[in-house]
């Protein structure tokens, strides 16, 4: 597993309900793993899905174009279980690229503001899922919190749909590379969506 991806992490919730599920730890370095959200990434079934009292994935992640796939083993039984009903379940779980969390804004509204960055490249593309009625504009300001001229939310085009590289734009103004190497900060005003990354390219 290379420095800076997830991998996945079995929880073996012994004292609650001796079942377990996957969970995913991040390394930025591949020594020092962290899990600073425990929510599972891949669930407990429901009764007769083969997978109700255990799951264990395969080592390693596998990039499919815009997918990652992981490959899983799911059981019946509970952990501790005296015996094994082998009708298990093999299954592979697909996220999307980058998708493992997210910021996410509901029907009334959300503001995320990024700390202070510089970048390279002349564009912006988000991997962002609205829904049929959300959006999303991009605001870049300066390092002060100023909206650029000609980059400011009233002049943000909105953005709708579904993809991992939905490039950003201002009017007729998609180039950025003007602005390469300038501390700026990018101001999303989004709804109903989910913002799971951005990149400059």
């Amino acid at each position: 597993m290379r420095p800076g991806t997830l991998k996945p992490t079995y929880t073996w919730l012994s004292t609650t309900s001796d079942r377990n599920d996957v969970q995913f730890a991040f390394s930025r370095d591949g020594v020092r793993w962290q899990r600073p959200f425990r929510q599972p990434a891949i669930r407990l079934g429901m009764p007769g899905s083969g997978k109700q009292g255990y799951v264990s994935a395969a080592e390693g992640m596998i990039r499919r174009g815009d997918e990652i796939w992981l490959y899983y083993t799911g059981l019946s039984e509970k952990h501790m279980s005296p015996y094994v009903n082998w009708e298990s379940i093999n299954a592979r779980a697909i996220f999307r690229l980058d998708g493992f969390i997210s910021a996410d804004a509901d029907y009334l509204g959300a503001e995320l503001i990024t700390p202070p960055l510089s970048f390279t490249g002349r564009f912006l593309q988000l991997n962002l899922d609205t829904s049929a009625g959300g959006s999303t504009r991009v605001e870049i300001q300066d390092g002060l919190g100023q909206s650029l001229p000609g980059y400011s939310l009233k002049e943000a085009d909105q953005l709708n749909g579904n993809s991992v590289r939905m490039r950003t734009s201002w009017g007729a103004r998609v180039d950025l590379g003007a602005l390469a190497g300038r501390v700026v900060k990018l101001r999303f005003l989004m709804q109903n969506c989910k913002l799971y990354a951005f990149q400059f390219t």
